[in-house]
């Protein structure tokens, strides 16, 4: 049977997080099993059917945690041996104080505090 064309995107697993890939631009729901996923998911869905598959949500918040595991994929391509590992390390690091931080609210406030520490 031929594979149909204008099949949704599917909601994907990455790690702890809900992801949807979606004309190849990966886009973060959440984390995993959260009813933030499913609120998300539904509103790409509803995007996607009006836009003929293209999507772009407004007013969606992009945490720290998001920008760290695009990081991390990133570095794993393009980052070798020990140079992973410390990439790894720091992200653990941020990721430990700025979990939950939206992206917005990350800045230099944040980065002077983090160095007095």
């Amino acid at each position: 049977m031929p594979k149909l064309k204008n099949r949704p995107p599917k909601l994907c697993k990455d790690k702890a997080y809900a992801i949807v890939y979606c004309s190849g631009t990966r886009l973060p729901m959440g984390k995993w099993g959260s009813k933030e996923v499913e609120k998300n998911y539904r509103l790409f869905l509803t995007e996607w059917a009006k836009s003929n598959g293209t999507v772009h949500l407004p007013g969606k918040t992009v945490f720290i945690e998001d920008v760290l595991l695009g990081y991390l994929d990133w570095a794993k391509e393009n980052r070798k041996g020990p140079h992973y590992g410390d990439a790894k390390t720091v992200a653990a690091a941020v990721l430990k104080l700025y979990e939950g931080t939206p992206v917005e609210e990350f800045g230099t406030k944040h980065s002077s505090m983090s160095r007095r520490n």
